[in-house]
């Protein structure tokens, strides 16, 4: 990414992508979506996060990213957060989640996506994943997608299979 890329992304996309819960990945992004998501968010937007508001945004997953904002959210919406969120989010779309790639950012979440996430991705997810053409970000993953596909020693080969889905067992 350059620097002009980045910058767009900053000046031009940010509110769009502060709103949908999306952040530039760069580590000077992060560094500023601290600084600028703050303003963006919490003052140009304080008529937008009122406690309805903020509620639909926990229950939907997305959350304000800036330190102010889940120090905000953690008082107001704690019950929500705390049991309705983690409950929604583990329970009912665990396995959408995965499939999409996506993360419960709890402490309990992140644990359980370590153990359940781990084995549903591998076992469960993996020929839909493989076909999409997404990887298990795991390193565990990984390493089992090297594995099977080691024997298929040419990479066009190994491309093809995986594309068309034509995995190793099958």
């Amino acid at each position: 990414m350059t620097v002009r890329d980045r910058r767009d992304m900053i000046i031009r996309g940010w509110r769009d992508m502060i709103v949908r819960g999306r952040r530039d990945m760069t580590a000077r992004g992060k560094r500023h979506i601290t600084v600028r998501g703050r303003r963006d968010m919490i003052v140009r937007r304080r008529r937008d996060m009122t406690v309805t508001v903020r509620r639909d945004m926990i229950l939907r997953g997305r959350r304000d990213k800036t330190v102010r904002g889940r120090g905000v959210k953690k008082v107001r919406g704690s019950r929500d957060m705390i049991g309705r969120k983690r409950r929604h989010m583990i329970v009912r779309g665990r396995r959408d989640m995965i499939m999409r790639v996506r993360r419960d950012r709890t402490a309990r979440g992140r644990r359980e996506m370590r153990a359940r996430g781990r084995r549903d991705m591998i076992v469960r997810g993996r020929r839909d994943m493989i076909v999409r053409g997404m990887r298990d970000m795991t390193v565990r993953g990984r390493r089992d997608m090297i594995a099977r596909y080691r024997r298929y020693r040419t990479a066009k080969v190994r491309r093809d299979m995986i594309v068309r889905g034509r995995i190793y067992g099958q």
